[in-house]
């Protein structure tokens, strides 16, 4: 089976069921330009997981030796939602609970050697933008230290701390706010 992108043809080799995802070996034939450097051979290998991934992600991140820290957010109603503010249905055990798109977990578990993904624009100039893979180095109680993967600034070290996060998710019937590392663990 091929599979066909405007730039890139991919071979299927093997489907085979992984517990509850699949696990799938992809032959490159032609790889985008900005992974043109790519030295891990000529497949790559993807799981098909749940939606969000964790599952996949919290077995391998327990596969991993070295220190671990669980980093909970702090979550709160935007105090310009004037009508949402005060209403005690929207407690902090169900602002915790909330998972959206852009908005990284209330309880965000990291371990030293740990690959992650940035949430947030931080500073595109120092290659800290959406999207930006790093490898976490040090593990602090409010920032971690990460040393980039990809981009133009790959191998350079960067602090990032928690920030304060609006998600842009429409859907919400409320302005809410969190307080968290704007990463997510990216072991897929």
């Amino acid at each position: 089976m091929s599979i066909v992108t405007s730039d890139r043809i991919s071979l299927l080799n093997h489907v085979k069921p992984f517990k509850k995802t699949w696990k799938v070996e992809v032959k490159v034939l032609h790889s985008w330009t900005q992974h043109s450097n790519y030295t891990g051979g000529d497949s790559v290998q993807f799981i098909l997981a749940d939606k969000t991934g964790v599952k996949i992600n919290d077995h391998m991140l327990s596969k991993l030796d070295g220190e671990e820290m669980i980093y909970l957010s702090s979550d709160s109603i935007d105090p310009s939602d004037t009508a949402s503010v005060n209403n005690d249905a929207l407690s902090s055990d169900f602002l915790n609970s909330i998972k959206v798109s852009g908005l990284p977990n209330h309880s965000l578990r990291l371990k030293n050697g740990c690959p992650v993904m940035l949430l947030r624009n931080i500073n595109p100039t120092e290659g800290l933008m959406n999207g930006t893979r790093l490898h976490i180095t040090q593990l602090m109680d409010f920032m971690v230290e990460a040393r980039i993967l990809t981009g133009a600034k790959v191998g350079k070290i960067a602090y990032i701390p928690r920030s304060l996060i609006t998600p842009t998710d429409k859907r919400l019937p409320f302005k809410m706010r969190r307080r968290q590392l704007p990463l997510a663990v990216a072991l897929q």
